[in-house]
């Protein structure tokens, strides 16, 4: 696996998703909030 810098969610992967959950979900709604948490960088392992 490849760290990404950014992650981008297709226009038809949200329409798709709001069409599912109405009201959203507790993780929709903490991307709403918050944007990106984490970033891969931050979770990759070290270089020695």
């Amino acid at each position: 696996m490849y760290p990404q810098h950014e992650l981008t969610i297709t226009e038809e992967t949200v329409r798709v998703a709001r069409a599912a959950y109405l009201k959203g979900n507790i993780y929709m709604n903490m991307r709403d909030a918050l944007e990106t948490i984490y970033q891969d960088q931050v979770l990759a392992p070290t270089q020695m």
